[in-house]
């Protein structure tokens, strides 16, 4: 299939300062032995999807000015950045997006890519409570499959947190609250042990709802809130 580039999707809900790629198709280019290796086990399709990522990802460094080097794996599959780089990777049926940033030690970035089709029957319930389930029902109600967009925030929020706790955690130890009038939504974490942790960090997330696919980003920041415009 061939893989043409965009950048008018995802970039649309990241700050000025994180650089993205994202592109349509899927690609056997292989970047680095090293990350094709990681794959070697893998069927033709999820390879082609994770080097197409891993592109997506050193594009995004060069803008960046990164150095080029291999994205390898971490325990629980999350890329690992250069020093210094926060980033995300998402993909979902042919597309594929990266995004980067500096990441001057406090703040972190996630994003995800789902198409636009109602989650499979039950999974809602496992990964929001009532309540949660409630609000969004009500507060995304203009949106069909408002479901699979809750889905697609917990992903950007996971992606986005677990580096700095490097601590796997349930999606239920977090609420999203949706603000569809500024397309935006909030995070809130319900576990004392995360609470904690969470002690002058702050999330940002946004979505973008298309035809085919629903687009999510969070950033965490501890900074204050004027250096979020910053490079």
């Amino acid at each position: 299939m061939s893989v043409f580039q965009m950048e008018k999707m995802i970039s649309t809900i990241l700050p000025e300062w994180v650089y993205a790629t994202e592109v349509f198709g899927i690609d056997q280019e292989v970047m680095f032995d090293e990350e094709a290796h990681l794959m070697a086990s893998s069927i033709p399709e999820r390879r082609a999807e994770f080097l197409t990522g891993r592109k997506c990802a050193h594009d995004a460094l060069s803008k960046l000015g990164g150095a080029s080097q291999p994205i390898l794996r971490g325990p629980n599959r999350e890329p690992l950045w250069p020093e210094g780089v926060v980033g995300s990777i998402t993909h979902c049926g042919d597309y594929c997006a990266a995004a980067v940033a500096r990441s001057h030690g406090e703040r972190w970035i996630g994003i995800d890519a789902e198409l636009n089709q109602p989650l499979p029957q039950g999974i809602i319930e496992i990964i929001a409570s009532p309540l949660e389930i409630e609000q969004a029902a009500g507060a995304l109600r203009r949106i069909p499959n408002w479901d699979r967009l809750v889905f697609s925030a917990k992903e950007s929020v996971y992606k986005a947190w677990y580096p700095c706790r490097q601590m796997r955690f349930d999606a239920l130890d977090y609420s999203i609250t949706f603000f569809p009038e500024s397309s935006c939504f909030e995070v809130s974490f319900s576990t004392a042990d995360f609470n904690g942790d969470k002690a002058g960090a702050r999330f940002y997330g946004r979505y973008l709802v298309g035809s085919d696919l629903i687009l999510t980003s969070v950033v965490v920041t501890r900074e204050s809130a004027s250096d979020l415009s910053s490079n």
